[in-house]
């Protein structure tokens, strides 16, 4: 199967790239760690080729699958309900998965152009969070599907409000949906 064979490629060189991060000393990778970003390009490639090899109609879907910190994000398209559930079960199939938000539509595939679109707004979501001095957008993962733009991480709940506050500003946006985890801020005597 092509999709699988392109998955693996994809973790191959996502892994590659972790080592080679790890032995610099100098990996930053969105906050995580280097054993949860392995986990996290693991529990992608994985459930990606469990549900493409669910059902083929998964292979005429727009299906993202992201995972942060073991907590997996499905978003898209697919034809039917029953495809929407079936995505879900075989991501819940994998052990390290702590949680899932399946935010699939049911829905006729989109065109191009709306591709190009999220696109562009996820490029410009990302800038003003890594731009923003009050929030660490290192830490923050952005999707965007549909012109909905997904934020995840693990944050302080005023980070969180205030990354939400700064999707929602970036045009084009039309939502955006917080599934962060919410932590303490580290404080300046715990540095």
């Amino acid at each position: 199967m092509v999709i699988s064979g392109i998955s693996r490629l994809r973790f191959c060189a996502q892994l590659a790239a972790c080592f080679m991060l790890v032995s610099c000393g100098s990996y930053t990778g969105e906050g995580r760690t280097p054993g949860v970003f392995i986990d996290d390009a693991y529990i992608e490639r994985t459930a990606t080729d469990l549900i493409m090899q669910a059902h083929e109609d998964f292979a005429k879907a727009r299906l993202k699958v992201v995972s942060m910190e073991a907590k997996v994000l499905l978003a898209g398209e697919v034809s039917s309900q029953d495809l929407k559930t079936l995505a879900e079960e075989q991501v819940l199939k994998i052990r390290q998965v702590r949680g899932v938000f399946n935010e699939l539509a049911v829905s006729a595939k989109p065109a191009f152009l709306a591709r190009t679109n999220d696109t562009v707004i996820t490029g410009k979501v990302k800038t003003k969070l890594l731009n923003d001095p009050e929030v660490d957008g290192l830490r923050i993962k952005v999707v965007t599907v549909n012109q909905v733009v997904y934020l995840m991480g693990s944050l302080g709940e005023q980070e969180a409000e205030l990354a939400g506050k700064i999707a929602a500003e970036t045009s084009g946006v039309l939502k955006v949906v917080k599934l962060f985890e919410y932590v303490q801020p580290l404080t300046e005597s715990a540095s």
